[in-house]
């Protein structure tokens, strides 16, 4: 047989439980072969002892007389007589001095030891010398020849021995030694010990056979458990085990055939839940990859309603969102389509359900037998008998609802109706961010009209100051003319005026003609709208020059009136060409103008400049005013803020911050205080160029005619009376 064949044989329980009953047995066994022998033995010893003792007090009585009359004859034939007794190897007679006076020994070895007399040694000594004999002394006491006649004849009537006969005192006058052979006793123990072992081993069969019977009625049934185990194991479940007894392994049995009931009550179970679970997250996938493209809640809705209709297996689904009036719940979708359950879109829910819901968190399983709202009422009247309500938390206001109804009384467990709660996530995301959408509108409509109000209200500040700048350069014109006229009448009338200074007087009033026209025409430009100007391609160094020149009046005319000297420094180039509305950025430049000159009471400079870098035109306006410290810079871009008082609107530099943010540029401000202010606009460069008029063709010259008249038609006399 190989190893591994005894070592699997040594595994399996019948095998051990029989080695260990055989060694148990053996053990048992070695112990009562061990006791059987040692008792045989000290039995059989202490009967071979008593006998020869028996003999040794016997032949004691008998001697005594002989001895005493030293009769050495009768002591012969005494110890003769017990010659033939079986297991006396050796006897004999001693005097009180120990001298040996009668005996006979079966050895040479025995006889010499009956010649060392009996105080040759101790009893260990003698066994040693002598291993397989037993020695066994009485002694010899003396009585009166008188007592002595009647008390052996009391002695042999009774059978007592001499020292229950013998008077009290009565001397030792002699010893007599007994040895006897222990080799019959030694083998009668060994025969018992081999009829003991004998039974032992019959014991020993029989109890294997019946063990083997036995083995076998424990064995099969824990056999048959380790089958079903294994088959357990492998997925088959319903194989059961017979229960043949009321015992432990009946017991057992019942055991197992609970426990493979349970597993396959936990395997249905579990498949059961799977199942669920699979269908869960299919709808979770589903819902999920449709989401992506919708936000909408009515679209949403369709999307979540069929798979939680798939998940709970419930008949309808509706959904009621916060009605127009506060406190309540207006149904807004349903699936299937309205009516169902004498519902329809638009109806409000009793307030008792948007009460009920607004007290929980999670969801709720309505019973709708016993339930006696509005809503319980109508779906109970269509057959349904379990609703489930799901609130959909919103950012304000009441929460939203989720409306599941079932025409089974146990619809709706708790797992279930955490996973419709999970789905219903994503109407309460659509929901919100309809919600979020809708205020953004709203939002970004009022943003709008801000933004309106305020470039209206920085336009309506520019414009007030160029109209007083343009009032007072007018009034300078207008002096200028007037003067020079008053002086050429003045000149007429008295006759003192030459032609030269007549012509020298006409120029000075046509130049400032034309520095009023050119004023007009910035005055133009300055007021057309968005709606007429469009994005085009603008030189921002033209555009600084024009601010500059619009703003004149504020940093010059009326800097000087006030003993003011500010002057401005231009360092600039043409070609800086950017995507801009040009009258946008040159109100940007002329607010940045303008507050640099109410950032100077006291005067100083102004400095202009543009540059090309990296893409991008850096154009800047910087002074060297009073300077801002860092809380009032960070502000600076905030609407209605001001440091002028009641003299400022606090729109200007919030609508220059809008302008170059909507033309995709950037602004920046370094100030320090008593160190002026720098404030940098980066705008990109575009390579477009402005589309060039056509040039106009002079008309032909008409052809001779005869004498014509020409109608002039204006509003002022003087015009027209020039142009006539």
């Amino acid at each position: 047989m190989r190893p591994r064949s005894v070592a699997r044989a040594f595994t399996r329980l019948r095998v051990r439980v029989a080695l260990l009953l055989i060694a148990g047995v053996a053990f048992q066994a070695v112990g009562f072969e061990a006791l059987i022998t040692s008792l045989t033995r000290r039995w059989l010893v202490n009967e071979l002892e008593s006998r020869s003792r028996a003999l040794a007090v016997q032949l004691a009585e008998r001697s005594e007389m002989p001895l005493v009359v030293g009769d050495s004859l009768q002591l012969a034939l005494e110890t003769r007589s017990v010659r033939n007794e079986s297991d006396v190897i050796a006897l004999g007679v001693y005097t009180e001095g120990g001298r040996r006076v009668a005996g006979w020994a079966a050895t040479q070895e025995l006889k010499a030891e009956l010649e060392r007399g009996p105080e040759a040694g101790t009893a260990t000594q003698v066994a040693s010398r002598m291993p397989e004999a037993l020695e066994v002394t009485a002694p010899i006491r003396g009585h009166s020849l008188e007592w002595s006649g009647h008390a052996r004849e009391a002695r042999e009537l009774f059978g007592m021995g001499a020292d229950g006969m013998a008077p009290a005192g009565a001397p030792t006058i002699g010893m007599v030694r007994v040895i006897a052979s222990t080799r019959r006793v030694e083998e009668s123990v060994n025969t018992a010990s081999r009829l003991g072992l004998l039974v032992l081993l019959a014991a020993l069969a029989l109890g294997l056979v019946a063990f083997a019977a036995l083995i076998g009625v424990v064995v099969r049934p824990l056999r048959e458990a380790g089958d079903l185990a294994r088959e357990i194991a492998l997925g088959n479940l319903e194989r059961r085990l017979p229960v043949e007894s009321d015992d432990e392994l009946g017991h057992l049995a019942e055991s197992m055939n609970t426990m493979a009931a349970a597993l396959n009550a936990a395997r249905l179970e579990a498949s059961g839940e799977a199942q669920r679970l699979r269908t869960a997250t299919e709808a979770v996938v589903a819902i999920a990859r449709e989401a992506r493209l919708t936000h909408e809640p009515v679209e949403v809705f369709q999307l979540v309603a069929p798979q939680v209709r798939r998940v709970t297996g419930c008949e309808g689904v509706a959904l009621a969102v916060p009605g127009k009036e506060s406190g309540t719940l207006e149904l807004a979708h349903l699936d299937p389509p309205s009516p169902w359950a004498v519902l329809r879109e638009h109806e409000v829910l009793d307030r008792e359900i948007v009460f009920r819901i607004d007290s929980v968190d999670t969801f709720t399983r309505v019973a709708l037998e016993a339930d006696d709202s509005e809503l319980a009422r109508a779906l109970r009247a269509d057959g349904y008998r379990a609703a489930l309500l799901v609130p959909l938390t919103l950012e304000t206001g009441p929460p939203a609802l989720l409306i599941l109804a079932a025409r089974e009384a146990n619809a709706f467990p708790s797992r279930e109706a955490e996973i419709v709660t999970g789905l219903a996530t994503h109407l309460s995301s659509a929901l919100r961010s309809a919600r979020l959408n809708e205020s953004l509108e709203h939002a970004i409509a009022e943003l709008d009209r801000t933004r309106d109000y305020l470039v209206q209200s920085g336009m309506l500040r520019v414009a007030g100051e160029m109209a007083s700048g343009v009032a007072h350069e007018f009034n300078n014109i207008l002096g200028a003319v007037l003067g020079r006229a008053q002086l050429l009448r003045g000149q007429l009338e008295r006759g003192e005026i030459e032609p030269a200074q007549v012509l020298g007087a006409l120029e000075i009033i046509e130049r400032v003609a034309q520095d009023g026209g050119e004023t007009v025409r910035r005055l133009r430009l300055f007021g057309k709208t968005g709606e007429e100007a469009v994005v085009e391609p603008v030189d921002v160094d033209a555009v600084l020059r024009d601010a500059m020149e619009f703003t004149r009046p504020r940093w010059s005319n009326e800097a000087l009136a006030a003993g003011l000297s500010i002057a401005i420094e231009l360092d600039s180039g043409p070609g800086l060409w950017v995507n801009a509305r040009p009258y946008e950025l040159r109100e940007v430049f002329t607010n940045l103008i303008l507050n640099s000159a109410d950032a100077m009471p006291s005067g100083g400079a102004i400095r202009l400049s543009a540059r090309e870098q990296n893409g991008r035109v850096l154009a800047s306006v910087e002074d060297d005013g009073l300077g801002m410290n860092d809380e009032t810079r960070d502000r600076m871009f905030e609407p209605f803020f001001t440091t002028k008082g009641e003299s400022g609107t606090g729109l200007g530099m919030s609508v220059a911050y809008g302008i170059v943010q909507r033309h995709g540029g950037q602004i920046a401000v370094s100030s320090q205080p008593g160190r002026g202010t720098r404030v940098e606009v980066s705008l990109p460069v575009t390579s477009a160029r402005p589309v060039q008029a056509p040039a106009r063709r002079a008309p032909a010259p008409p052809a001779a005619t005869g004498p014509m008249e020409v109608l002039v038609i204006d509003d002022e006399d003087a015009v027209r009376d020039l142009l006539a």
